[in-house]
């Protein structure tokens, strides 16, 4: 019964979503990024306040895909007599006009010298707080405590565009290690590590190929999890991806491969310290979508050997000045059936994801993201998540930024709240004033183990405030 239920909400969700797209209100297409820096992952306390309008610059764009086929060609058609157009054969025929100025896209894709761009980032601050909640007044010495803050980070990229259908990229970074300015003499900075390697190549204007260590992001997430992001591992591995136009829409396959998917797809070549470079290890992951004004819609699939099947639907359109998002992701035992040479599991795990994004047009800009998710894993049906996360800036008379996250999982009653300002002290310094909080027993969902990157450990309680310097050449 679970099934057929999960199977007519799937139907539900699609249906409600094509009904969606066909009366959304006209505007701007908006293809999805692949990998949207703007989609808040879990975070840097640096970037909890960050103005999304400042553009990265250590990391080079990716290449534009190729275009898409405009679906309004047919509405210019001539207003001659189209029989003419068929009797002779020089008819409705342009002639270039020699005189007219010609545009060269590989000149424009194309850059001879190889542009090598760097940073260096370094942080430091002091926290103070509790580290669990004090029993009563005469418990807080024992509880509170603080700490100092300073991590430093450093990269080097090259960005080499020989033809316009050819592109190297390679990016290095290392790490100073935070823990070594207390166990080591001096600071221990991290070997430093290849971030991402790979080449490109453009096929017929068409088919867009990518192949090395690379990074991509799928999913629909603002706040919370990222259950769509079947591409969460890429990085860790060799990839290839192959990007094209498809019908009225796109389509990005991709495969890729990392040391412990060899081991667990072939455990006696591992043992026996040989390769076998087999189908089983590899991941294999695919993504359809189409746009339509202001409205998406897509499709996605991830496997791998001895792993659930993974299908994702998601849908996005625009109500006024409020952008909609619902996904839904579903996976299926179908590696325990091969094992025991049963059918199927036909009642998938489900995670459900949904959000409301609002900015406002004037000043001050007030931005307003609210998600919900939901997740059939969890015992009973209590697996209900909620975030919300808001930003002030553009004030006018001062350059501080305001902002506000707050998580909240209701299986348990655990979540953070993280209060905070973040603005410019002088020419290339940031400050960064927080307060995060967080409220549940430990082992519970969020309690001391979900929390973001950047805040201080084993703190339940604390008042965060940090310094930023970044250099970018």
């Amino acid at each position: 019964m679970r099934a057929l239920a999960t199977l007519r909400c799937f139907a539900f969700v699609v249906l409600a979503w094509a009904l969606l797209l066909s009366i959304s209100t006209p505007g701007v297409a908006q293809q999805p990024p692949e990998n949207d820096e703007a989609a808040d992952d879990p975070i840097d306390i640096d970037e909890v306040f960050q103005d999304e309008d400042r553009e990265p610059e250590d990391e080079p764009a990716d290449p534009e895909e190729p275009a898409q086929p405009d679906e309004d060609d047919d509405e210019d058609d001539d207003e001659d007599d189209i029989d003419a157009l068929f009797r002779d054969r020089e008819a409705g025929i342009i002639e270039d006009d020699e005189d007219a100025p010609r545009i060269d896209l590989d000149e424009l894709t194309t850059d001879p010298e190889p542009r090598v761009r760097g940073f260096v980032r370094t942080r430091g601050g002091v926290a103070y707080g509790f580290r669990e909640w004090p029993d009563d007044l005469d418990d807080i010495g024992r509880v509170r405590g603080g700490e100092g803050l300073f991590d430093m980070k450093a990269g080097v990229s090259v960005d080499y565009r020989p033809t316009g259908y050819q592109r190297f990229f390679i990016s290095v970074e290392s790490e100073m290690d935070e823990e070594s300015l207390l166990d080591e003499d001096e600071p221990v900075f991290s070997t430093p590590e290849i971030d991402e390697l790979f080449v490109d190549y453009t096929l017929a204007d068409r088919y867009f190929f990518r192949v090395g260590k690379q990074s991509a992001t799928w999913g629909q997430d603002r706040l919370l999890d990222s259950p769509g992001d079947f591409m969460e591992n890429l990085d860790k591995g060799i990839g290839l991806r192959l990007s094209t136009p498809l019908g009225p829409g796109s389509i990005t396959a991709v495969t890729y491969a990392r040391d412990r998917y060899h081991d667990e797809g072939y455990p006696k070549a591992a043992e026996e310290e040989r390769i076998n470079v087999g189908p089983r290890a590899f991941a294999y992951a695919g993504l359809f979508e189409v746009s339509r004004r202001r409205s998406s819609f897509g499709l996605s699939g991830y496997y791998r050997y001895e792993q659930p099947l993974r299908t994702g639907v998601y849908g996005q359109t625009a109500l006024g000045d409020v952008d909609l998002t619902l996904e839904v992701i579903n996976s299926w035992q179908v590696h325990e059936a091969r094992r025991t040479d049963e059918p199927a599991d036909l009642d998938p795990r489900t995670q459900l994801t949904t959000n409301a994004v609002w900015e406002s047009t004037g000043e001050p800009r007030l931005q307003l993201i609210g998600e919900y998710q939901f997740d059939s894993e969890v015992e009973d049906y209590a697996g209900h998540r909620v975030g919300l996360g808001l930003r002030l800036r553009d004030l006018g008379w001062t350059s501080w930024r305001p902002g506000l996250r707050w998580y909240h999982a209701f299986e348990d009653n655990s979540g953070q709240l993280i209060p905070g300002i973040e603005g410019r002290i002088a020419r290339g310094v940031n400050a960064t004033i927080a307060v995060p909080w967080l409220y549940g027993d430990p082992g519970t969902f969020y309690g001391q183990d979900e929390r973001d990157e950047g805040l201080p450990d084993d703190y339940v309680f604390s008042v965060l405030v940090a310094l930023s310097m970044r250099i970018s050449f």
